[in-house]
Formats: structure tokens, sequence, C-alpha cells
């Protein structure tokens, strides 16, 4: 029976890293929704008629393109929004975030490699290409969230309109966009950092002469009924079908389970 032995130090979950990754998601949320309520309090409101957009041109005979002068202002706030972040301040999230979790990685596993008098790989093409596309694919994650949120936004503003709604009403949609969005963060958050994680222990684990894991869940209340029961069960790195119908820890969406990398006594 495969055992861990007591020597190899523990897989570890970054939780401060995915807590660091979603403060800079929300940072960025926060700010879409700054722009958002700003043209609202500013412009949007001032649209109001006895506490309800007015869309009928006829309520004041000299304005007559009272709607068209809205969609403006509304295509100003959406354009301002998407100009708040350069896309350059994107990828620097997404850096940062995913060095971060390499750089995790690679201390984690090289203190297990050493364990069995191995070396864990810092860096190689296969790392380097691995991090470039992960930091590209966040990048495009934040984007389209952004994207999400303003193109959610705007459909709110004009359902607000069409049905007569009143000021409050414009404040309450963008709150609740707001709030999806920063779930929407958090998911990226977990996701990503369980999933990055995963790929770069197994490479440097299995490098280093690892061949099987030990399935480690967190062991609380919040492990799903599957995970549980594959806590502590060992599987090979290399069986397709191996974990969770062949993810590794970490790769399921929600999951911060982790991979224990052991060797056969």
């Amino acid at each position: 029976m495969a055992r861990r032995r007591k020597t190899i130090p523990k897989t570890r979950y970054p939780m401060n890293l995915e807590k660091s990754y979603l403060g800079a998601l929300n940072r960025l949320v926060l700010s879409w929704k700054k722009k958002a309520q700003w043209y609202s309090d500013y412009y949007l409101k001032n649209y109001m008629l006895g506490g309800a957009l007015s869309i009928d041109s006829n309520d004041d005979e000299n304005d007559p393109h009272k709607i068209e002068r809205l969609s403006a202002l509304i295509a100003l706030m959406i354009l301002a929004i998407k100009n708040s972040n350069s896309k350059q301040e994107l990828e620097n999230v997404a850096t940062q975030f995913v060095l971060s979790v390499n750089s995790f990685s690679y201390s984690n596993v090289s203190a297990q490699a050493r364990a069995i008098s191995s070396q864990a790989i810092e860096s190689n093409p296969t790392i380097q290409a691995f991090i470039k596309a992960k930091i590209k694919e966040n990048t495009a994650y934040i984007t389209s969230m952004r994207d999400k949120y303003v193109a959610q936004l705007q459909s709110d503003i004009y359902r607000a309109i069409s049905e007569g709604k009143g000021a409050t009403e414009l404040t309450n949609a963008i709150v609740k966009r707001t709030n999806m969005s920063y779930n929407h963060a958090r998911l990226i958050a977990n996701d990503q950092t369980g999933s990055i994680l995963a790929e770069l222990n197994k490479y440097r684990a299995t490098h280093a002469g690892f061949e099987k894991y030990l399935w480690q869940s967190m062991e609380d209340g919040r492990v799903r009924p599957k995970h549980q029961i594959l806590d502590q069960q060992v599987f090979r790195y290399d069986d397709p079908d191996g974990g969770d119908d062949g993810q590794l820890p970490g790769e399921p969406i929600n999951c911060r389970c982790v991979a224990m990398p052991i060797i056969d006594d």
C-alpha cells in the first residue's frame, strides 16, 4: 500500500494568493462601479420626471431628442468604464498573480523533492510557455468580466427606462450588477489558483521523481461529497482517469484540494 513518508513536506494551498488576487479583481470591479454611479448621479438622473425616467420626447418641447441624448450618455458611461483600466493594467494584475502562484509552487515542491534527494525544476521552456499562456488566459477572463459588466448594466438601465422606473432603480441596478461581478471575481480567483497550482505542482513533482499522489481535501464543511470520498486516496499522476474523473486536486471548479506527492516504501 502506497504511503506518504512523514519526511515529505505537505502540499500547501496558497489561500493568501487567492485572496490577494480576489482583492485585485474586486478593486477593478469597484472602479467600474464608481464610473457607473458617477454617470448615474450627474447625468442619467437628470432625466427623471416625477421619480421615473422620462423617455417621452413630448415631455420637453425644448428637447425633442431626449432619448438620443440619453442613449449617448449611456454610451459615454460604457466607454468610461472600459477605459478606466488600460489593457496593460489588466495584464499586470494577471501577471503578478500567475508569477506568485508559480513561485509558491516551486518553493513547495522544492522542499518535497529534497526529501527524496531530488530537485524541482524552477524554470524551463515548458514552464515559461505555461506561465505566458496563463497570463493571457487570466487577462482574457478579466477583460471578459468587464465587458459582461458593462453589457449587462446597459441592459439593466434600458430595462429601467422601458419600465418607467425611478432614480432608485438605477442605483439598485448598479449595485446588483456590481455584486454579481464580485461573485464572478471570486470564482475566477478560486478556479485559477487551484488549477494553475495543480498543473505546476504535477509537472515539478513528476520531473522530481514522484509517480503518485494522495488526494488531500481541506477537511472542512465546504468539501463537496465526492471529494470527501476521494480524500486520502492514492492515484498515479499519469492516470488519465484518476482523481476526479481525470482532474487533479484543485482543478474542479471551487476546489481547494491539493495533491500530496508520495513514494512507495
